[in-house]
């Protein structure tokens, strides 16, 4: 087998594939419902309406501290005649937006303000345009409405309209068009000044009273300061609800009602499949951020009520004190050293070991060493990273190795 030295000069690397971490928290203190409502304030998050079972309407209205996992039920959504099911919520400058879509075209709809401050909800001036499966979000100042459809036995329409939401003066104001098909149930994130919308559906009809549903895939991005949409890279997969979304550091975070879990990174435009959350369930209503982890309420029958967080930042982030670490051999099959310079050794305490899919499979403790043995032992062929940690749980360097 050959031999090969790697050495590795580790300055400001960043590998976070493998570190990520879900964990579950306190279950959501109210009972069952799907199509709830949330968004996240300074550092609380909110999650409220929704229907339950035999659709009765659920208004009741909650609030999550992450610092001490507790769930306080606040005041409840004020409307308990039509309630809130699958409709749009954002936040802006402190308050909370939620509101109603408009099924079938037949219905009222009502658009609320939440304070949070004084728990109060404030009736606001309804959006021009709630249709069945719109969207919304935030950027800045202003709140976004689009997109949605309706549809009967007898015939529908896809919508792709854009509103903007002056939240001081209370008034909408029509935007550029999104330039994708009209559609329902996509998917909408902030990241920046920017907006987004992606994936969803389109409501079509074979004849009258039969319609059929096509799924769409493509990634629109939304300038506010120019009112341009630009398109992006297309979902990998169809996305028609049942799934939600937050943002940490720069990043869209989307779960899917399969299961599946992608991120999308706007700088590199570029969309990344991460490990299965089939554990999490398979029913999405709610997810939002607090400071840098993300949060997921999860409806499905399997896993009433579950609450999730999901902290991509456990890994190794950047490392701004570099040292060298040789590994000999690499590949191997049996053992392998690893050499380390550039730091005392006292400074040192393990060494850490993970898979692919992020899971830890060896530490080694490190006891002033400058040279650590790694044993194969039970460990598979195929590539691990490993990550050197200090006395102050801090990773101070980080490689790969292969086992074959």
């Amino acid at each position: 087998m050959k031999r090969l030295i790697l050495l590795l000069t580790i300055t400001l690397l960043t590998i976070t594939a493998y570190a990520d971490s879900w964990t579950q928290k306190a279950d959501f203190g109210g009972a069952y419902r799907y199509g709830a409502g949330g968004f996240s304030i300074g550092n609380k998050g909110y999650v409220g309406g929704g229907n339950g079972y035999n659709e009765s309407i659920m208004d009741d209205f909650w609030e999550y501290d992450p610092s001490t996992n507790i769930w306080t039920q606040m005041a409840n959504y004020p409307d308990t005649v039509i309630g809130f099911c699958s409709g749009i919520n954002f936040s802006i400058n402190g308050y909370g937006y939620m509101g109603l879509v408009n099924w079938d075209n037949n219905y009222p709809h009502h658009f609320y303000q939440y304070d949070p401050i004084n728990n109060i909800w404030n009736l606001k001036t309804n959006c021009p345009d709630f249709s069945l499966g719109c969207v919304g979000f935030a950027i800045g100042n202003y709140g976004y409405v689009a997109l949605g459809y309706w549809y009967n036995n007898a015939n529908g329409a896809n919508f792709n309209d854009v509103w903007q939401y002056n939240p001081v003066t209370d008034t909408w104001m029509q935007k550029a068009n999104f330039p994708g098909a009209g559609r329902g149930f996509a998917f909408s994130f902030t990241i920046g000044d920017k907006g987004y919308i992606g994936a969803g559906d389109t409501v079509h009809y074979y004849n009258i009273q039969q319609p059929y549903f096509v799924n769409v895939s493509d990634l629109w991005e939304y300038d506010s300061n120019t009112d341009i949409w630009i398109q992006k890279a297309s979902f990998p997969e169809n996305y028609v609800g049942s799934g939600t979304n937050f943002v940490i550091d720069s990043k869209a975070y989307i779960c899917k009602d399969t299961s599946e879990f992608w991120v999308y990174d706007p700088s590199i435009n570029a969309w990344n499949q991460l490990p299965n959350i089939s554990n999490l369930g398979n029913q999405f209503d709610v997810g939002f951020s607090i400071d840098n982890n993300g949060y997921v309420y999860s409806s499905n029958t399997d896993t009433i009520n579950k609450f999730w967080e999901y902290s991509p930042t456990t890994g190794i982030n950047q490392i701004s004190n570099p040292i060298k670490t040789t590994l000999y051999p690499n590949p191997f099959s049996i053992t392998a050293t690893l050499a380390i310079n550039g730091v005392e050794t006292q400074l040192i305490t393990s060494l850490q070991i993970f898979n692919l899919i992020g899971q830890e499979v060896k530490t080694i403790p490190i006891i002033n060493q400058k040279e650590i043995i790694i044993n194969r032992d039970n460990l598979a062929d195929g590539m691990y990273f490993y990550k050197i940690i200090g006395n102050n749980n801090e990773t101070i360097a980080v490689g790969k190795m292969v086992i074959q």
